[in-house]
């Protein structure tokens, strides 16, 4: 497929896209995404790192049906692998158009072989220092198949992701960042340490408050715009949110996957986000709930909701998948140290580890409700590639089929 553009003085147009599936059971309805639905940061992210001479459009197919007639150049799809199947119908379709398709994210990094079926070319690995030479090869028609990280991206003087290209009054908050990279954690099951790498990169503080400042002024004059624009009971309940502080410019969702990796760090960032007046939610571990102060500095800086990677109520569970600093006697005092905060606790849990048997969903509500656990998230095992465990289940012959669904 020719990649080459000639459109003379015509700003190109990048269409970037996050694919949803259509028949997914969970679909959330608008009123739901609004409640608890925070976009993903890869999109605005490489829109940040694209050239200001390109025009650039942000599609979440979990909040906007795709029109495969859109005008536009270029399309960039990032996939994790419960979405590919449905990337890459979205990637073959656009490319029966004559539309060059370039893939990204988790999945074309382990799968490049099966990825490059469906695109004209793949980014493996985090894209930021990659994506302006596929621009530039693009531009000059000289697109490769492959191009691969060297090295991680420094996260000093990182580009903030471009939030305004996300769609108004389709999520909780539009006001996502990130504050650090990598985990040093080695879970059997996830992907974060092979992708990101088992060291943990930070932003410096001053840049992440500085970020927040700026997008929050932005998010702000956006609304009071767009209440402008509104009806009257539009008008009204947005300054009511305003009123309350629970409009989209007062929540900060932080999507680190572990937010709480170097106490020093977090001391300094929750410090400074004091002065900012947010109310904030991340993904840590559980065992900052050990840590009474750390607790009363996330609670005093606007913390009112963590996401923890509780995974099993079995200690033996918790060991078969390389967690066991994840104790399960010390569960219930870590929750209620976060709930005497006010800081809501969100447990992941996952079904179906070697050690588990049919009684693990009831002790699972067992142990919510009696905790009074306010949202958890479950999930099956499952052997993503990339991960260790995708690894011991192949070596295993337990790889039966490749349907990533």
């Amino acid at each position: 497929m020719d990649t080459s553009l000639t459109h003379g003085e015509i700003r190109p147009k990048l269409l970037l896209l996050d694919p949803y599936p259509r028949n997914n059971p969970y679909r959330m309805t608008a009123s739901e995404r609004r409640s608890i639905w925070f976009p993903k940061l890869s999109l605005p992210a490489i829109a940040a790192y694209t050239p200001t001479t390109w025009d650039v459009e942000i599609l979440d197919e979990a909040v906007r049906d795709i029109d495969f007639e859109t005008p536009c150049d270029v399309v960039g799809i990032s996939i994790m692998t419960c979405y590919a199947p449905r990337a890459y119908e979205i990637a073959d379709e656009f490319r029966r158009r004559r539309k060059p398709v370039i893939l990204g994210g988790v999945h074309p990094t382990y799968c490049p072989d099966e990825a490059l079926r469906h695109c004209d070319a793949i980014v493996c690995g985090e894209a930021e220092d990659l994506w302006p030479q596929v621009i530039n090869d693009i531009e000059a028609g000289s697109l490769k198949r492959i191009y691969r990280m060297d090295q991680f991206p420094t996260l000093s003087h990182y580009k903030p992701p471009r939030i305004e290209l996300l769609s108004p009054d389709s999520y909780m908050t539009r006001l996502c960042t990130f504050t650090t990279r990598g985990c040093h954690f080695d879970c059997e099951f996830c992907s974060v340490s092979p992708f990101n790498g088992k060291t943990t990169r930070r932003r410096p503080v001053p840049e992440v408050i500085e970020e927040l400042k700026r997008a929050k002024e932005w998010l702000r004059s956006d609304i009071i715009e767009r209440m402008t624009r509104g009806s009257l009971f539009h008008a009204l309940t947005t300054s009511l949110k305003i009123w309350v502080g629970l409009e989209e410019g007062s929540i900060v969702a932080f999507v680190d996957d572990l937010h709480n990796s170097h106490r020093a760090y977090c001391r300094e960032l929750w410090q400074a986000l004091k002065s900012l007046n947010i109310k904030w939610g991340c993904q840590s571990t559980l065992f900052l709930g050990d840590d009474p102060e750390m607790v009363r500095l996330a609670a005093d800086s606007g913390c009112v909701s963590v996401f923890v990677g509780m995974e099993s109520l079995s200690d033996d569970s918790l060991d078969e998948t390389n967690k066991g600093f994840n104790q399960v006697r010390k569960f219930e005092n870590q929750i209620k140290m976060f709930h005497d905060h006010g800081i809501m606790v969100n447990p992941g849990l996952v079904f179906g580890f070697d050690n588990d048997d049919e009684s693990v969903f009831e002790t699972a509500v067992d142990f919510l409700t009696r905790n009074k656990v306010e949202l958890a998230y479950f999930n099956v095992l499952t052997p993503l590639p990339g991960t260790a465990l995708y690894e011991r289940f192949k070596l295993e012959g337990r790889i039966i089929d490749q349907d990533w669904s």
